[in-house]
């Protein structure tokens, strides 16, 4: 007889769809110390937020992928809400960052830039 042996997630995550975009924040986290991260908290921060308190969840950090409004939107807010660093994109993407306010259809809702991130994602090349 086989021992069998209990298969248990170390990770768990959820997609939240948030903007009228839909995009896809993504909230993941450790299952071992509940240690999360938001991805892309494009906007809704207070659906984030509900998702996050019905995962009992820590947050710990907000990753941006890339500076487009839709994926960072909410990152400020939620920083704020959190007191959490923002950490990413690629610095080529500042330019986005430092427009954020002006740009895209949550420009009326977006009253501060996230442009202060902590640290910013490596430039990626083939072969390095």
């Amino acid at each position: 007889m086989a021992n069998e042996t209990e298969t248990k997630a170390k990770a768990g995550a959820i997609i939240i769809p948030v903007t009228l975009f839909e995009q896809n924040c993504t909230l993941i986290w450790c299952e071992a110390t509940k240690k999360a991260v938001v991805i892309d908290p494009g906007g809704d921060v207070p659906k984030i937020q509900a998702a996050i308190a019905q995962s009992n969840v820590t947050v710990e950090k907000i990753w941006l992928t890339h500076g487009h409004i839709d994926h960072v939107g909410g990152a400020a807010e939620l920083r704020d809400a959190l007191k959490v660093p923002i950490e990413g994109p690629h610095i080529a993407d500042k330019f986005l960052l430092d427009n954020v306010v002006t740009s895209g259809p949550a420009r009326n809702r977006a009253r501060r830039s996230c442009r202060t991130a902590r640290r910013w994602l490596p430039h990626c090349r083939a072969g390095t």
